[in-house]
C-alpha cells in the first residue's frame, strides 16, 4: 500500500466546513460508511496538496445536487485514527490546506488547538467502483 507522510500545522479554516459536510453528509454516508461530524479539521501542510495526492487512489463523492461540485475524499491517519482528506474540486482554500473529516470532532478527540504540529499519512482508499486515481 502506498503512503504518503506530510508534516503540517493544525489551522483554523474559513468558517464554511459545517455547511458543506452537513450538505454533503449522505453522499459521505454513502461512499465511506459514516456520517462525517459536521465540520472540517484544517491543517497547513509543508507541502503543495497536489503534489502529495497524485500518487494516490482517492474516492469521487457526488454533489447532493446539481448547483455543487463532486470533491475526491483520501484516505488518511491522524496520530492512529482512521480519517479522510476532502479535496473539492471548487475550493477557496490554497493548495497547502488539508481538510480533514471524520465521524468524531478531532479537535477535542484528539486534543488538538492551532498551532500544534501533527503528521498526516496518507494511504490509497481501498475501494470499487467509486474509487478513481491513474495507477
Amino acid at each position: 500500500m502506498r503512503k504518503t507522510i506530510v508534516k503540517g500545522v493544525v489551522v483554523s479554516g474559513l468558517g464554511e466546513g459545517r455547511k458543506y459536510v452537513t450538505l454533503y453528509a449522505e453522499e459521505f454516508r454513502k461512499s465511506i460508511g459514516i456520517i462525517p461530524y459536521p465540520g472540517t479539521l484544517n491543517i497547513k501542510l509543508e507541502k503543495p496538496l497536489d503534489d502529495v495526492l497524485s500518487r494516490h487512489k482517492h474516492i469521487i463523492v457526488e454533489p447532493p445536487s446539481k448547483e455543487f461540485y463532486p470533491v475526491l475524499l483520501y484516505c488518511a491517519e491522524l496520530r492512529g485514527r482512521k480519517v479522510y482528506l476532502v479535496r473539492p474540486l471548487k475550493t477557496r482554500h490554497g493548495n497547502k490546506i488539508a481538510e480533514i473529516i471524520s465521524d468524531k470532532y478531532l479537535r477535542k478527540e484528539l486534543g488538538l488547538k492551532d498551532g500544534d504540529e501533527v503528521i498526516l499519512e496518507i494511504t490509497d482508499c481501498s475501494c470499487q467502483e467509486s474509487c478513481s486515481g491513474d495507477l
